[in-house]
């Protein structure tokens, strides 16, 4: 089995790879660059400019805020509408605090979904903000409209399959989504927003979303609309495989008061009683050694041995790896540069499966572990980051 893990270089955004500039000369070029701007009239000046020694503390006692920037605060502003391309990338907060993590779409689907007590890592900010996530979920969810006119009915998804103009306004915590199409009469409005409520930690902390539609017919002829939801049963999503069979979902339609709601579950007496013992694990390789032993390295990546956890807060920082150390090909001095590749000893696959531990970026040509029987290459596997780390 070889580990190859080459290191791309420094021809993309992100990489981290260009030059550095500490945080008090920073700040220091942002405020004579914000006050050449302000020269010139393209922008109000906000704050500064400063000298170094008034960096000596971590926060200057004097702000120098400029009374043009403060007034500016309390003007109202106008919104900002996004369509097209730019709604590809939006995932507003819309769950309670603390509650999970749930967004908003720039469509109005909501996506992410992050309930499930699953470790999700997101990516370090460098890559997060130049290489954003596309919007995915782990269960389907949505709304549509039925409208019916003239003896003629057709449904709607709220969505982009739906309609072909759609506007999005982020005004945290509430999020607008305007729905508009030539094909249809009827236009809705949707205001989504999440508990936040400041000061209020209970409220704001509730593991609720709240979306309101709103439906005009902009036709000269009544039409009649039917306003539909959808929620695939979430129960058990990543163990589903545990209960096996059709029928251990249970979905039921409950009254509360002046609340209809819809209960999702899985009935528990469907799940096995018990699992034959697993058997021995087989362990072929690992990286428990103060070297790589009978592992053969080729270039600088690796290093001259496994790696142990950096101490915290490194920004570098594995988790969910097991046993004391792990091969790592990240050097906190040299960052994405070192290239190479680790190759284990020859070993007996006994069984029809291998298991192993992959962490970093996916790019299945230099990026990944690979396979070797006889020589070649038959399995190739990597991990799911971005292919500008591993």
């Amino acid at each position: 089995m070889s580990l190859r893990f080459p290191r791309n270089g420094c021809d993309k955004p992100g990489c981290g790879c260009g030059p550095r500039i500490d945080r008090r000369n920073f700040i220091r070029v942002v405020g004579l660059g914000a006050a050449a701007t302000f020269m010139a009239g393209k922008m109000p000046l906000m704050a500064g400019p400063f000298e170094t020694s008034e960096f000596e503390k971590l926060i200057p006692s004097d702000k120098k805020l400029h009374p043009g920037w403060v007034k500016a605060l309390f003007e109202r502003g106008s919104r900002t509408v996004y369509r097209g391309e730019d709604l590809k990338h939006i995932g507003m907060p819309i769950g309670g605090l603390c509650a999970g993590q749930l967004y908003l779409g720039g469509d109005g689907k909501l996506w992410y979904w992050d309930i499930f007590n699953q470790y999700i890592f997101t990516g370090y900010d460098a890559v997060t903000y130049t290489t954003p996530r596309i919007p995915s979920s782990p269960i389907d969810q949505g709304f549509s409209i039925k409208v019916s006119a003239d003896g003629n009915s057709k449904v709607h998804p709220l969505d982009s399959a739906g309609f072909s103009d759609i506007a999005f306004n982020g005004e945290y915590p509430f999020g607008f989504v305007e729905y508009k199409d030539p094909g249809c009469p009827v236009a809705v409005s949707l205001e989504a927003f999440s508990p936040f409520t400041p000061l209020s930690a209970d409220d704001s902390s509730l593991p609720a979303t709240v979306m309101r539609y709103t439906l005009r017919n902009g036709s000269s002829i009544p039409v009649e609309v039917e306003l539909t939801g959808h929620l695939e049963n979430g129960a058990a999503v990543h163990s589903r495989a545990v209960y096996g069979g059709k029928g251990s979902w249970r979905n039921q339609i409950v009254r509360d008061g002046d609340l209809l709601k819809l209960e999702c579950g899985v009935n528990a007496a469907d799940a096995p009683k018990s699992f034959p013992p697993p058997r021995p694990k087989i362990v072929f390789a690992d990286f428990e050694g103060a070297d790589y032993g009978a592992w053969t390295t080729d270039g600088s990546a690796f290093g001259a041995g496994p790696t142990t956890q950096p101490a915290p807060p490194a920004r570098e920082r594995v988790t969910n790896y097991q046993g004391k150390s792990f091969a790592n090909s990240y050097n906190p001095s040299g960052g994405d540069t070192p290239q190479g590749k680790l190759t284990s000893p020859e070993f007996t696959i006994e069984r029809s499966f291998i298991n192993f531990l992959i962490g970093g970026g996916n790019n299945p040509t230099e990026l990944c572990i690979n396979l070797l029987v006889s020589g070649n290459v038959v399995r190739t596997s990597t991990a799911k980051g971005v292919d500008s780390g591993g």
